[in-house]
């Protein structure tokens, strides 16, 4: 299984690195952010603004709050998508409740982790099964600029490193913070931003 797992996250970094970069005039303006389906059907969860700045992009993250269930667990509500057997839930990066302005940052073409980290999910089983999140069940889709969009595969993370942050790191989960998953098995296996 681990094997399968292994092989699985090592050909989505593959895809990933021969994506081509994105121009600054192809990235500015609005974009949606859909979640991709194992079959290929986008789900729009929000969308970004992107505007020129320090020679790279200040984004400013919206989520579409219709297409959520708001859950309330450990003292905060969480925008989540829901199925029969699970709830794949946004986690708010730093953690807390959501502002009027979801989500703010500033990326450039080759480092995309403050667009990541707002983007970042968990999943758990519907309740009663599971009450509350675990932070250990988290999902990062790692983003790369490819032709006129961003797309992100995506990974398992233990998002407790976002809770506690010690050292201070601002994007605290890195490459080698994240897990490869079977991908055909995964609800949302891709993000894209177009």
């Amino acid at each position: 299984m681990k094997h399968t797992m292994t092989v699985w996250g090592a050909l989505a970094l593959i895809a990933c690195s021969q994506a081509a970069p994105i121009h600054a005039a192809e990235l500015e303006g609005r974009k949606a952010i859909n979640l991709v389906s194992s079959a290929g059907e986008k789900l729009v969860i929000g969308h970004v603004d992107f505007s020129p700045k320090e020679g790279g992009y200040a984004f400013k993250l919206a989520f579409a709050r219709e297409a959520f269930r708001e859950i309330y667990m450990q003292e905060t509500n969480f925008l989540c998508l829901s199925d029969a057997r699970k709830d794949v839930c946004h986690f708010p990066y730093p953690p807390g409740d959501y502002a009027s302005d979801d989500s703010s940052g500033l990326i450039s073409e080759s480092d995309l982790r403050a667009l990541e980290h707002a983007l970042l999910f968990a999943e758990k089983r519907r309740a009663p099964e599971e009450i509350d999140i675990n932070p250990f069940n988290g999902l990062y889709y790692r983003l790369q600029l490819i032709d006129k969009h961003i797309g992100g595969t995506l990974f398992a993370v233990d998002l407790s490193r976002t809770i506690d942050m010690e050292g201070g790191t601002k994007y605290p989960i890195g490459p080698n913070n994240l897990e490869p998953v079977n991908l055909q098995y995964q609800r949302f296996p891709r993000l894209v931003i177009e």
